[in-house]
């Protein structure tokens, strides 16, 4: 069965996922493939999976990678450096964990396999963000000027800036209307 995600179209990512736990063999064809290996150019992969025998058979299994084995972000290790805090990075745990079974229905007829696969994640995510300047949250605003001086802007300058975003400011100049008569006339033609 074809286990390509043709909607989303994400690479190396199939609809049905495999754990290496139920995969008994995996085939990798370069070329030279048969009509059973698929449709497309390049290497195919074909995976079987286990199934079950005349005898019961499983495993149990648990990966765990704690916090103290992962490095840390350069960012985060300079911010604490300087601030006199010590080098932690910050928590990311991944559990995964599962077990299989299989046996006969019928013997030497029907058999079963059955495989279970539990992954547990506790990140803490680092967001960079802009923070206000101390000038900023009393009211002060400036810019660099091209000599690399700070001019500040008075109260009367920041009162005439014009705040509204970009989509919301009325299109003043010609080329800009000719444009958006284009986009709504090809929009009305398709």
């Amino acid at each position: 069965m074809d286990d390509n995600d043709q909607i989303n179209g994400y690479a190396f990512n199939g609809v049905l996922r495999s754990t290496p736990d139920s995969t008994e063999e995996f085939r990798v064809t370069t070329s030279n493939s048969n009509a059973d290996a698929g449709r497309s150019s390049g290497a195919q992969i074909s995976l079987l999976t286990k199934s079950g025998t005349n005898k019961f058979h499983g495993a149990l299994y648990e990966y765990n990678r704690p916090s103290n084995t992962v490095a840390n972000d350069w960012f985060i290790k300079e911010q604490q450096l300087s601030t006199n805090l010590p080098n932690r990075p910050t928590k990311y745990i991944v559990n995964t964990f599962g077990g299989t079974i299989g046996g006969p229905v019928l013997r030497d007829k029907l058999f079963f396999f059955y495989n279970y696969e539990g992954q547990r994640l506790a990140t803490n995510d680092a967001v960079p963000a802009a923070t206000a300047s101390s000038t900023f949250l009393v009211g002060q605003l400036g810019y660099l000027a091209v000599d690399g001086s700070t001019v500040m802007l008075t109260s009367q300058q920041i009162a005439t800036l014009d705040t509204t975003p970009l989509t919301e400011t009325p299109r003043k100049t010609g080329l800009l209307d000719v444009h958006s008569h284009c986009n709504l006339h090809a929009h009305r033609a398709a």
